[in-house]
């Protein structure tokens, strides 16, 4: 090849990267601000009457706590319908091989089968205030059709991608810490109160026509607290719909918003609890429904099964997290009812979640003797490099949502896979400022609000069934194999500084395996007020720059962290 086509070739790379970056930045998603985005779920407390009434209670017991060792944790005892919720077809809808009544297709489509799309879209919100306790008691008002199409004559016609939002106020005035919050279900199925507003038949098929598959509500569930709570069931899930139960804040969305229900991801569930939001800013909402809508969006979560890698396996014996466990509480012939459910119970930090500050930072006051003398010396070096590790007392629930979301930068990180020794293991290879400044230069400073995404491509390759789900994190740990690659402390300083608040990975932990610089990692980006989402998957279907992230952990009080679903909107 000639001097000229050479100049030649490398002036049109050149210029294909220019216009690449330039197209990107076009189509990039505005920055969450305070306000811009809503939390719409209940809070998930043994305080409050976040479970069903009969099914398995929802505990939250501290198992793990700073001192001797560095961080501290929690174990979550949860059913599949506990607090702000989604119900998939299975919950009612028996698979087509069983043979039992109600029937369909949709049976076989369990909560980590459901479109990731279908979670999303654009909200219509129909008030139904003015039926609120209009019922005799253990009896729901009932949500007719007419109520929907005043709606479509005020605003448009309904079409496939809205999200229909029931609002009536039912939660926002009945979940009350216990025994007065007795008032939100179980005074209803006791026939001491009115139950809450709920859809009839005709309206389920009414929106079904109109291509709805997603519908939700603030009231205790989209079935009535009667007998014809099952027939609304049958009819919405045997027909492909999600339902989301137990929103909360419904009347501070206008519609229009961008509307996300994120549940957390099992293996065979009936639906599961999450987190609902809404962003509400009118440029910002307008492009996420127009993406949804198109159903371009991505799935960054990894499945909970028992036989993945999901949990934390420690190093050495004996040394792990709490491991994942799932128990069957009631199927479709169970004597509760012809109803599927569930109860789980795991670790907060197992599979796709959560670090809030509390997870490795100590309480106010906290006594630094109290750690052992390993921690104690990582402290130590830690202050004479840093200074003071700070203390917090921001738990799970405490993390505003906006601060979880934002569009995403995707540091490609792959090329560092490789390069320690077999005689340096356990070690993992460090992601350092220079990689940080590397992605810049070829896409641009990143700015405040903006979330960073480490692509490692760990996860994708190692989270498959044990035994081979051990080389996820179990044999990276005991030095076995090259641990992930994991970010320095140094590296979310300067994230920190630069504005970031969400930083994700798609490996077991943003820490090393070893822990000396696990532990300095944790202190130094939690610290300077960063969340850590850990555990994502599919990062290599994201763009560089362009996409937006949102993480929606489970609203657990007094939680150190917690598990959750991760998702992309592509531009």
């Amino acid at each position: 090849m000639s001097k000229r086509c050479k100049y030649l070739s490398v002036l049109v790379a050149l210029l294909s990267l220019i216009v690449g970056i330039a197209t990107l930045a076009d189509a990039e998603y505005k920055v969450v601000s305070k306000g811009d985005a809503l939390d719409l779920s209940v809070l998930l407390s043994p305080q409050y009457p976040c479970w069903w009434p009969g099914h398995a209670e929802y505990v939250r017991y501290d198992y793990r706590v700073i001192g001797p060792g560095a961080f501290r944790t929690h174990v979550t005892i949860i059913d599949e319908h506990t607090g702000t919720h989604f119900d998939a077809a299975p919950h009612f809808v028996p698979p087509p091989a069983s043979g039992l009544p109600h029937a369909t297709a949709y049976g076989v489509v369990t909560g980590e089968k459901v479109p990731i799309w279908q979670f999303v879209g654009e909200a219509c919100v129909i008030d139904v205030t003015s039926i609120l306790d209009n019922a005799s008691p253990g009896y729901s008002p009932e949500i007719t059709p007419d109520m929907v199409e005043k709606w479509e004559k005020e605003h448009r016609p309904l079409s496939e991608g809205d999200v229909v939002i029931f609002y009536s106020g039912y939660s926002d005035k009945y979940y009350k810490p216990l025994p007065e919050g007795r008032r939100l279900v179980a005074d209803p199925l006791a026939s001491k109160a009115p139950g809450w507003p709920s859809p009839s038949i005709e309206c389920i098929k009414y929106l079904l026509s109109k291509g709805v598959k997603h519908v939700a509500t603030d009231g205790a569930s989209m079935g009535h607290s009667d007998s014809r709570a099952a027939a609304v069931h049958w009819e919405g899930l045997g027909g492909g719909m999600i339902f989301t139960e137990l929103l909360s804040g419904v009347e501070s969305v206008p519609n229009g918003s961008f509307f996300a229900f994120l549940p957390v991801k099992t293996e065979g569930s009936s639906g599961g609890p999450g987190r609902a939001v809404a962003i509400v800013d009118k440029e910002l909402s307008a492009s996420l429904n127009d993406s949804a809508k198109k159903a371009k969006v991505v799935d960054l979560s990894v499945t909970l099964a028992s036989d993945l890698p999901c949990w934390w396996p420690g190093t050495g014996v004996g040394d792990y997290s709490y491991i994942y466990m799932v128990a069957p509480f009631n199927d479709w012939t169970g004597f509760r009812g012809p109803y599927l459910t569930r109860a789980h119970i795991f670790d907060a930090h197992t599979g796709t979640h959560f670090d809030s500050p509390t997870h490795f930072l100590p309480d106010p006051g906290f006594d630094d003797n109290a750690y052992n003398d390993f921690v104690k010396g990582v402290l130590a070096d830690y202050n004479a490099k840093y200074g003071p590790r700070p203390t917090s007392s921001v738990y799970a629930a405490d993390v505003p949502v906006e601060e979880m979301m934002g569009p995403a930068r995707i540091i490609d990180v792959t090329d560092l896979i490789g390069t320690t020794k077999p005689s340096e293991w356990p070690k993992s290879p460090a992601i350092t400022v220079d990689q940080i400044k590397r992605h810049e230069e070829l896409y641009g400073p990143i700015e405040k609000g903006e979330v960073v995404l480490f692509k490692t491509g760990h996860d994708d390759r190692y989270y498959l069934p044990f035994p081979y789900g051990d080389k996820c994190a179990a044999d990276p740990l005991n030095g076995k194999s090259e641990g992930w690659p994991a970010p320095t402390a140094e590296a979310m300083i300067y994230l920190a500084e630069k504005g970031v608040k969400c930083v994700g990975i798609d490996a077991p932990s943003m820490g090393a395996v070893t822990s000396k610089e696990a532990i300095q990692t944790h202190w130094a980006g939690l610290s300077r007020g960063i969340n850590y989402v850990e555990f994502l998957t599919n990062l290599g279907d994201l763009p560089p720059k362009g996409a937006f992230f949102i993480f929606g952990p489970l609203k657990e009080e007094g939680g150190k962290g917690a598990n959750g679903r991760a998702i992309a909107i592509l531009p």
